[in-house]
């Protein structure tokens, strides 16, 4: 079973849809740690909002803890 599956319906989509700062701070990519200055939030602020919108398809994790857009 898909993990997105297991998320209610609109759930990561709706939230990755109402993230706009977080994309646009990615950007063409970014680190966890470039993120979290950008935006002045702490890593587990920024890192639950990652993994919505990497749920939602929006971002895909690459290593070194970076995220991109899709």
């Amino acid at each position: 079973m898909p993990i997105g599956a297991l998320l209610p319906a609109g759930g990561a989509a709706a939230k990755a849809c109402s993230d706009p700062e977080l994309l646009e701070a990615v950007g063409r990519g970014a680190s966890l740690e470039q993120l979290c200055l950008a935006l002045d939030q702490p890593v587990a602020a920024v890192s639950s909002r990652l993994l919505a919108l990497e749920l939602a398809g929006a971002v895909r994790a690459r290593p070194g803890l970076c995220w991109q857009p899709t």
